[in-house]
Protein backbone atom coordinates (compact mmCIF):
# COMPACT_ATOMS: atom_id res chain seq x y z
CA UNK A 1 0.00 0.00 0.00
CA UNK A 2 2.76 2.36 1.09
CA UNK A 3 4.67 1.46 -2.17
CA UNK A 4 1.29 2.30 -4.25
CA UNK A 5 0.76 6.00 -2.78
CA UNK A 6 4.66 6.88 -3.23
CA UNK A 7 3.97 5.58 -6.91
CA UNK A 8 1.02 7.84 -7.26
CA UNK A 9 2.37 10.74 -5.43
CA UNK A 10 5.99 10.86 -7.75
CA UNK A 11 3.37 10.23 -10.61
CA UNK A 12 1.39 13.86 -9.91
CA UNK A 13 4.85 15.23 -9.41
CA UNK A 14 5.94 14.23 -12.44
CA UNK A 15 2.84 15.32 -13.92
CA UNK A 16 2.92 18.69 -12.90
CA UNK A 17 6.46 19.12 -13.78
CA UNK A 18 5.87 18.68 -17.25
CA UNK A 19 3.11 20.98 -17.61
CA UNK A 20 5.64 23.75 -16.75
CA UNK A 21 7.76 22.31 -19.30
CA UNK A 22 5.68 22.65 -21.59
CA UNK A 23 5.73 25.26 -24.70
CA UNK A 24 3.18 27.87 -24.13
CA UNK A 25 0.40 29.15 -26.97
CA UNK A 26 -0.40 32.92 -26.10
CA UNK A 27 -2.52 33.43 -28.36
CA UNK A 28 -4.00 36.79 -28.13
CA UNK A 29 -7.71 37.40 -28.31
CA UNK A 30 -9.35 39.46 -30.48
CA UNK A 31 -10.34 41.85 -27.88
CA UNK A 32 -7.11 42.18 -26.08
CA UNK A 33 -5.30 45.05 -26.09
CA UNK A 34 -1.84 45.12 -28.28
CA UNK A 35 0.68 46.28 -25.97
CA UNK A 36 4.14 48.01 -26.84
CA UNK A 37 6.15 46.39 -24.36
CA UNK A 38 5.74 43.13 -25.96
CA UNK A 39 6.48 41.42 -30.14
CA UNK A 40 3.78 39.98 -31.98
CA UNK A 41 4.06 36.69 -34.46
CA UNK A 42 1.25 36.28 -36.84
CA UNK A 43 0.30 34.37 -40.21
CA UNK A 44 -2.40 31.85 -41.16
CA UNK A 45 -1.68 28.57 -39.47
CA UNK A 46 -4.45 26.51 -41.12
CA UNK A 47 -5.36 22.94 -40.62
CA UNK A 48 -7.11 21.26 -43.91
CA UNK A 49 -10.70 20.52 -42.72
CA UNK A 50 -10.12 17.02 -43.84
CA UNK A 51 -8.57 16.21 -40.51
CA UNK A 52 -11.84 17.08 -38.35
CA UNK A 53 -13.80 14.09 -36.88
CA UNK A 54 -17.37 14.27 -36.36
CA UNK A 55 -17.04 14.72 -32.81
CA UNK A 56 -15.27 18.09 -34.27
CA UNK A 57 -12.07 17.29 -32.57
CA UNK A 58 -8.89 16.81 -34.97
CA UNK A 59 -5.05 16.04 -35.68
CA UNK A 60 -3.37 19.16 -36.08
CA UNK A 61 0.93 20.43 -35.87
CA UNK A 62 2.30 22.94 -34.15
CA UNK A 63 6.26 24.44 -34.16
CA UNK A 64 8.02 25.77 -30.98
CA UNK A 65 10.06 28.43 -30.66
CA UNK A 66 12.83 28.41 -28.59
CA UNK A 67 14.20 31.79 -27.47
CA UNK A 68 17.51 32.94 -25.60
CA UNK A 69 15.06 34.28 -22.93
CA UNK A 70 14.32 31.13 -21.89
CA UNK A 71 10.63 30.56 -23.39
CA UNK A 72 8.71 28.51 -26.12
CA UNK A 73 6.29 29.05 -27.61
CA UNK A 74 3.58 27.09 -29.88
CA UNK A 75 2.36 28.05 -32.77
CA UNK A 76 -0.49 25.43 -33.17
CA UNK A 77 -2.35 24.88 -37.19
CA UNK A 78 -6.29 24.99 -36.74
CA UNK A 79 -9.51 24.44 -38.60
CA UNK A 80 -11.07 27.19 -36.70
CA UNK A 81 -9.44 30.82 -36.31
CA UNK A 82 -5.87 30.16 -38.71
CA UNK A 83 -5.39 34.01 -38.35
CA UNK A 84 -3.32 34.54 -35.12
CA UNK A 85 -1.36 37.45 -33.40
CA UNK A 86 0.85 35.72 -30.75
CA UNK A 87 2.52 37.49 -28.12
CA UNK A 88 5.84 36.86 -27.36
CA UNK A 89 8.55 38.74 -24.90
CA UNK A 90 11.17 40.48 -26.48
CA UNK A 91 14.37 37.95 -27.51
CA UNK A 92 16.03 35.69 -30.22
CA UNK A 93 14.28 32.58 -31.51
CA UNK A 94 14.14 29.98 -33.20
CA UNK A 95 11.91 27.00 -34.36
CA UNK A 96 13.26 23.96 -33.15
CA UNK A 97 10.61 21.49 -33.37
CA UNK A 98 7.33 20.43 -34.78
CA UNK A 99 4.96 18.96 -32.66
CA UNK A 100 2.34 16.34 -34.36
CA UNK A 101 -0.70 16.11 -32.25
CA UNK A 102 -3.43 13.54 -32.10
CA UNK A 103 -7.47 14.49 -31.39
CA UNK A 104 -6.90 14.39 -27.91
CA UNK A 105 -4.61 17.41 -27.73
CA UNK A 106 -1.82 14.90 -26.85
CA UNK A 107 1.67 15.16 -28.76
CA UNK A 108 1.85 11.57 -30.43
CA UNK A 109 5.15 12.42 -32.20
CA UNK A 110 8.13 15.81 -32.00
CA UNK A 111 10.53 15.76 -35.15
CA UNK A 112 12.87 18.69 -35.96
CA UNK A 113 11.29 21.17 -37.52
CA UNK A 114 10.95 21.56 -40.90
CA UNK A 115 10.82 25.33 -40.87
CA UNK A 116 14.54 26.80 -42.18
CA UNK A 117 13.62 30.33 -42.08
CA UNK A 118 12.73 30.88 -38.96
CA UNK A 119 16.45 30.84 -37.07
CA UNK A 120 17.69 33.26 -35.04
CA UNK A 121 15.16 36.25 -35.26
CA UNK A 122 15.83 38.91 -32.97
CA UNK A 123 12.03 39.82 -32.28
CA UNK A 124 11.63 43.52 -30.64
CA UNK A 125 8.97 45.19 -28.73
CA UNK A 126 6.46 46.85 -30.15
CA UNK A 127 6.86 45.19 -33.55
CA UNK A 128 4.57 42.57 -35.26
CA UNK A 129 6.75 40.05 -37.41
CA UNK A 130 4.62 38.19 -40.11
CA UNK A 131 5.92 34.26 -39.99
CA UNK A 132 4.07 32.99 -43.33
CA UNK A 133 1.28 31.24 -44.04
CA UNK A 134 1.06 27.94 -43.18
CA UNK A 135 -0.56 24.76 -44.67
CA UNK A 136 -1.23 20.85 -43.32
CA UNK A 137 -2.92 18.21 -43.35
CA UNK A 138 -3.31 15.31 -41.19
CA UNK A 139 -4.85 11.75 -41.41
CA UNK A 140 -6.15 8.62 -39.42
CA UNK A 141 -4.81 5.44 -40.77
CA UNK A 142 -6.88 2.20 -39.94
CA UNK A 143 -4.92 -1.04 -40.08
CA UNK A 144 -6.12 -4.86 -38.69
CA UNK A 145 -2.91 -4.16 -35.76
CA UNK A 146 -4.09 -0.58 -35.20
CA UNK A 147 -4.12 2.90 -35.80
CA UNK A 148 -1.71 5.70 -37.55
CA UNK A 149 -1.18 9.37 -37.78
CA UNK A 150 0.31 11.02 -40.77
CA UNK A 151 0.79 14.69 -40.96
CA UNK A 152 1.50 16.74 -43.78
CA UNK A 153 2.60 20.15 -43.89
CA UNK A 154 1.73 20.95 -47.31
CA UNK A 155 3.14 24.43 -47.85
CA UNK A 156 4.48 27.66 -46.66
CA UNK A 157 3.32 30.80 -48.40
CA UNK A 158 4.32 34.64 -48.18
CA UNK A 159 1.02 35.96 -48.54
CA UNK A 160 2.10 39.09 -46.55
CA UNK A 161 -0.18 41.79 -47.70
CA UNK A 162 -3.21 39.42 -48.17
CA UNK A 163 -2.86 38.33 -44.39
CA UNK A 164 -1.55 41.28 -42.98
CA UNK A 165 -5.25 42.88 -44.62
CA UNK A 166 -7.10 39.82 -42.57
CA UNK A 167 -4.92 40.65 -39.66
CA UNK A 168 -6.25 43.97 -39.21
CA UNK A 169 -10.02 43.30 -39.71
CA UNK A 170 -9.26 40.94 -36.70
CA UNK A 171 -7.52 42.86 -34.78
CA UNK A 172 -7.05 46.86 -33.82
CA UNK A 173 -3.22 47.27 -34.32
CA UNK A 174 -2.27 50.61 -33.81
CA UNK A 175 -0.03 52.61 -36.06
CA UNK A 176 2.97 52.47 -32.65
CA UNK A 177 3.15 48.92 -33.72
CA UNK A 178 5.68 48.56 -36.76
CA UNK A 179 4.42 45.32 -39.11
CA UNK A 180 7.56 43.30 -41.04
CA UNK A 181 7.63 40.70 -42.95
CA UNK A 182 10.47 38.17 -42.03
CA UNK A 183 9.41 35.25 -44.43
CA UNK A 184 12.49 34.28 -47.26
CA UNK A 185 11.49 31.72 -48.92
Amino acid sequence: MKTAILSLIAFVLYSCGNVTDRPISPVVGHEEDIKKEYAYLFGNFEMSQSAARADKSYMSMAFVLECDDGNNYKIQLTIENPIQLIRVKPAKCSSTKALYIAENGSIYEEKATPIRFLTNLNFKSGNAYYIGDYYAMAFRHVFSKGRRGSWNLKRIEDKYDETTQKLKEIYSISSEIKLNNVVTL
